[in-house]
């Protein structure tokens, strides 16, 4: 059996949009309500999906929800940016990502996916 999607998913990856409603084809977030670009230090709402971070003005930390406040779910962060400004994905605290405080999103289109166990974030 072959699982096959009605749209073929093939997104511009010079283009935040394009790749966002990619993933909404997908089927896996509400583009329009879930996924949120930011340009400075942001701290995760529990209830963010996926964070399109842009450090083209400068480094930044994108800051993962506490995961006694994060849902069982799936948070993506990806970086959209050429350039040498990169995007660090902090656990909140001194909760950790497989066992380290940061994970740096150092190129253009890096991302990361995690979900937490309920003490620490894992990378999946």
């Amino acid at each position: 059996m072959s699982l096959v999607h009605p749209e073929p998913v093939f997104p511009d990856p010079d283009d935040p949009k394009s790749v966002a409603e990619a993933i909404q084809r997908l089927g896996q977030f509400n583009v329009e309500q879930d996924a949120r670009t930011v340009t400075a230090a942001y701290s995760m709402d529990p209830t963010d999906d996926l964070v399109l971070a842009d450090a083209t003005g400068g480094a930044f930390t994108v800051t993962l929800p506490a995961v006694t406040n994060a849902q069982r779910k799936l948070y993506h962060v990806k970086r959209t940016n050429a350039g040498v400004n990169n995007v660090t994905v902090d656990g909140f605290g001194a909760e950790t990502i497989d066992g380290a405080l940061t994970f740096v999103l150092g190129a253009q289109y890096d991302s990361i996916t995690v979900l937490h166990n309920g003490t620490a974030w894992w990378i999946v």
